[in-house]
């Protein structure tokens, strides 16, 4: 859900993402080492803390000397305090309830923890927070050692559902969304990539203003998406893919309700 400038998420899918075996392990793990190096000094920033505080609490558990943890949502982060007060680090982690735009840090940052991703790579506005937290938090933001993540890509590929021709007005209007992007799960073989993936947004968080070469491109975010998003991008539309979609499809379409039994039997 959108709210307000901000992207927020009801509280499923913050547990969701919270209890994600794929993810969570792997971020306190890499949060660990790069605390463990800083022998108890380090000081850690967890840009859009959520609900739970993970990462921030993470990083204090990790031995960080000082956390702090940014949240826009209001209400987001005042489950964040109440979650950092029971876990008994209240006086490690400071939550800061605003845009991290427009919060100023009592002093700089040794580990910056942005888990600001989308599908998208940047439809979480990942790329001006990073900016802003490279030019105004990090002691060393030309360090990969002060990012998690170091690096987000986003791969793109054309696709097929088999399902959109049977879903159509009035049940469903497709015109509706507006222009937001539809989500499905890839594990549904009714959806099948026509191409290989390509590669479309590239976005290293040590070197986002690597590419600058002027004053002035200094934190000029149009300047800076036009030299991580790829132009030109071709796709390459394989025919083993198609003919490997063409059964899905049929399946679908003979169990969609708009065709007869005598029109499912001639597909």
């Amino acid at each position: 859900n959108k709210n307000g400038n901000f992207v927020s998420f009801d509280m499923s899918a913050y547990k969701a993402m919270k209890e994600d075996p794929t993810r969570t392990p792997l971020f306190k793990k890499v949060i660990a080492s790069r605390l463990a190096a800083l022998k108890g000094q380090g000081i850690a920033l967890d840009l859009g803390t959520g609900p739970y505080a993970l990462f921030a609490i993470l990083a204090a558990e990790a031995g960080a000397k000082r956390v702090y943890a940014i949240e826009a949502d209001p209400v987001v982060a005042a489950s964040a305090r109440q979650v950092i007060a029971k876990s008994g680090w209240a006086d490690v982690i400071t939550v800061y309830n605003d845009f991290s735009s427009r919060v100023t840090l009592p002093e700089k940052v040794d580990l910056c923890i942005a888990e600001l991703c989308g599908s998208i790579c940047s439809e979480e506005g990942v790329l001006a927070t990073i900016v802003d937290a490279h030019n105004r938090f990090m002691k060393n933001p030309t360090s990969s050692d002060s990012w998690i993540p170091e690096r987000v890509q986003t791969y793109a590929a054309p696709a097929s559902y088999a399902l959109h021709n049977l879903f159509g007005p009035p049940e469903f209007d497709w015109g509706k969304l507006k222009g937001e992007p539809v989500r499905f799960n890839c594990r549904d073989d009714s959806l099948q990539l026509l191409s290989d993936p390509v590669l479309i947004e590239d976005i290293n968080f040590a070197d986002i203003l690597k590419e600058t070469t002027t004053k002035d491109d200094v934190g000029n975010l149009a300047w800076i998406q036009n030299s991580i998003v790829k132009s030109n991008v071709v796709y390459t539309i394989d025919p083993k893919r198609i003919e490997d979609n063409v059964n899905p499809i049929i399946g679908e379409l003979r169990r969609g309700s708009r065709n007869s039994p005598e029109e499912s039997e001639k597909l």
